[in-house]
Order: structure tokens, then C-alpha cells, then sequence
């Protein structure tokens, strides 16, 4: 660890969120994701693909605020399944992508 000031920061790749939500809601006509992490200054950034990208992942959301752990995407249709992976990038600037995904299907 190395410290900035009075912070200690991580010399190493930072920790992988968790989802806790990924649902269609009618009433916004998105999807809303939102994921945990015990690092509460991860910067994150929301990729997606569906089955019509074939594995090709696109920019959601930029780069997020850090601590900012929800995104709702509202650029979706219908019969269309979104999958949905996180980059993630801590204070001294590592990133990783994220093992998880969510997936959800438009109704």
C-alpha cells in the first residue's frame, strides 16, 4: 500500500462488484443495474452487449463517479437480451474487467 495524505491506497488490480440488480422496469423503459463494493471509490464503467453484437461489448455510461454503483439504460428494445459487465478502475488508476454479468431480456 502506498499512501496520498492520510489515504492508504492499493498497490494491486482492484476487487471485482457484486450485482445486486439488474431488472426491466416498464415505467422508466430501462434497465436498472446496480452492483456493491467493499472499495467505496471505484470508478466504474457499465459495457454491454446483446445477442446481436456476438460478444462485442459497447460503451454505456463513461466513466462513473467514484462510488456511483448504479446505471439505469434506457436505450433498449424490445425481445432484445442485454448482457452487461463492469470495468472498474481504483484511485492509483488499475482497471479490470469485472467476471460477473447481468443479463436481462426486454419484454
Amino acid at each position: 500500500m502506498i499512501g496520498i495524505g492520510a489515504k492508504p491506497y492499493s498497490m494491486s488490480l482492484p476487487e471485482e462488484p457484486t450485482w445486486t440488480t439488474s431488472a426491466y422496469n416498464g415505467t422508466s423503459g430501462g434497465v436498472e443495474l446496480q452492483w456493491s463494493a467493499t472499495d467505496t471509490q471505484l470508478a466504474c464503467k457499465l459495457e454491454r452487449s446483446s445477442d446481436a453484437l456476438e460478444g462485442f461489448w459497447s460503451n454505456r455510461s463513461g466513466w462513473l463517479d467514484e462510488g456511483v454503483y448504479a446505471y439505469t439504460d434506457t436505450d433498449v428494445e424490445s425481445g432484445v437480451t442485454y448482457t452487461y459487465r463492469l470495468r472498474v478502475r481504483n484511485l492509483v488508476g488499475f482497471e479490470r474487467i469485472a467476471g460477473t454479468t447481468a443479463s436481462e431480456t426486454i419484454p
